[in-house]
C-alpha cells in the first residue's frame, strides 16, 4: 500500500456509485459516469489496492434471526488493549473489533454464534485480560450501513444507477436453508464482492451461469447484501461515535428513513436487547459535531433518549476484514457461517 492516498472528485463520484450498485458493469457505469470504462475499472484497482475501499457481503436483516449479530462491549487490563484487540480478532466469529473511549476499552461484533454463553464463557474467558463484558443482542436493525453514501452524484445519475442494481429483494426465498454452496457464494462475495461470475465458477468449480443464478437468488432473497465499505477519514469523515438511547422502538418504527436523509452522519441503526434499547453508529467530520447530530436525532425519531455515547479510537478489524494501523482495508479473513 501507498504511504499517502489524495482522492478526487472522480474517486468520490466512482466510490458513490458502487455504494449504489456494487456489481454493475463497468461499461453501464460508464455510461452514468461519462467516463471511460477502462479509465474507471484502473481507479477502482487503485482504490482497493490503496486499501481505501472494498465490495463485500453483509448479514441482511431478513436473517438477523438466524445468524445472531451480537454487540459485545469489553473491559480490559490498562496496557493490553491493543493486545487482546488484536488477539480476539482471530475468531472468525468476531466480525468487527473496535477500540473505544467510555468505560468499556473495546467493542466487538460477533456474528454467527447462537450459543453466546460458549463465546463468552470459553472463548473470551481464554484472555486474561479482559476483565468483563457487556452483552447486546441485536433485535432489528433499522437502519443498515450500506443505506450510507458519500452523496457525490446528482439525483439524476443516483436514479440511474438506482434502476442499474435492480429491484429490491424481498426476502419471500429466505426461508429455504443456505446450501453448502450458498455459504461458498457468500464466503467468496465477503472477500470480493465484486467477483466476476466467470471467477466465482472457477473457485468453486461449477459454471459462470450457476454462478449468476446463485449469485441472484442469494440477492433477490435477502439472503445476503453486497456494500461498498469506505475508509471514512479518506472520505472526510475521520470521527466516528457510538450512541445509546432508549426509545419505543414500534413509535419510531416509520422514522428512520427520514432520519437518514436529515443526518447524512447517520451510519447504522439498530435495536437491541437490553436496559438501551437503541444502538447507533454515526461518522463524523469533527468531534463537535456531535451535540448537533444528537439534536437532529432525537427531532427525528420521537421519543429517543440518548443515555451514553463513546468515541472509535481505533478499528482493528472491520466486517471479517482486517485493517492496518493507518485504518485501511489490509487482509479478509474467513467469517464464521451457520
Amino acid at each position: 500500500m501507498q504511504d499517502s492516498v489524495s482522492l478526487v472528485e472522480d474517486d468520490l463520484e466512482l466510490l458513490n456509485a458502487l455504494q449504489i450498485a456494487p456489481r454493475a458493469s463497468w461499461a453501464d457505469l460508464s455510461g452514468v459516469l461519462e467516463r471511460d470504462a477502462t479509465a474507471l475499472a484502473r481507479r477502482w484497482h487503485r482504490l482497493t489496492t490503496d486499501g481505501i475501499a472494498r465490495i463485500t457481503a453483509f448479514p441482511r436483516q431478513s436473517r438477523l434471526a438466524e445468524q445472531h449479530v451480537s454487540r459485545i462491549e469489553l473491559t480490559c487490563r490498562n496496557g493490553e488493549v491493543l493486545n487482546s484487540a488484536q488477539a480476539i480478532a482471530a475468531d472468525p466469529r468476531t466480525l468487527t473489533v473496535e477500540i473505544t473511549s467510555g468505560t468499556h476499552q473495546l467493542a466487538l461484533t460477533v456474528l454467527g454464534a447462537p450459543d453466546l454463553a460458549d463465546y463468552t464463557l470459553g472463548y473470551l474467558s481464554t484472555f486474561p485480560d479482559v476483565l468483563s463484558y457487556r452483552l447486546y443482542a441485536m433485535t432489528s436493525i433499522p437502519y443498515e450501513a450500506h443505506r450510507w453514501h458519500v452523496r457525490a452524484l446528482s439525483p439524476k445519475r443516483r436514479n440511474q444507477l438506482t434502476a442499474l442494481a435492480g429491484p429490491a429483494g424481498s426476502g419471500a426465498e429466505v426461508a429455504r436453508p443456505l446450501t453448502e454452496l450458498d455459504r461458498a457464494v457468500i464466503a467468496r462475495l465477503r472477500a470480493n464482492g465484486r467477483a466476476t461470475y466467470a471467477e466465482l465458477a472457477r473457485d468453486l468449480d461449477i459454471s459462470p451461469s450457476t454462478a449468476a443464478r446463485q449469485v441472484n437468488r442469494l440477492l433477490r432473497a435477502e439472503a445476503v447484501g453486497l456494500r461498498c465499505d469506505i475508509a471514512r477519514q479518506y472520505v472526510g469523515w475521520p470521527y466516528s461515535a457510538v450512541l445509546w438511547g432508549i426509545a419505543d422502538v414500534d413509535a419510531i418504527a416509520d422514522s428512520w428513513t427520514a432520519a437518514g436523509d436529515c443526518v447524512p452522519e447517520l451510519r447504522f441503526g439498530a435495536t437491541v436487547a437490553g436496559p438501551d434499547n437503541i444502538l447507533l453508529v454515526l461518522w463524523l467530520h469533527a468531534v463537535t459535531d456531535l451535540p448537533r447530530v444528537e439534536q437532529v436525532l432525537t427531532a427525528q425519531l420521537p421519543g429517543l433518549r440518548i443515555t451514553d455515547r463513546s468515541l472509535r479510537l481505533r478499528m482493528i478489524k472491520y466486517m471479517g476484514h482486517r485493517l492496518d494501523d493507518s485504518e485501511r482495508f489490509a487482509e479478509p479473513t474467513p467469517v464464521f457461517q451457520e
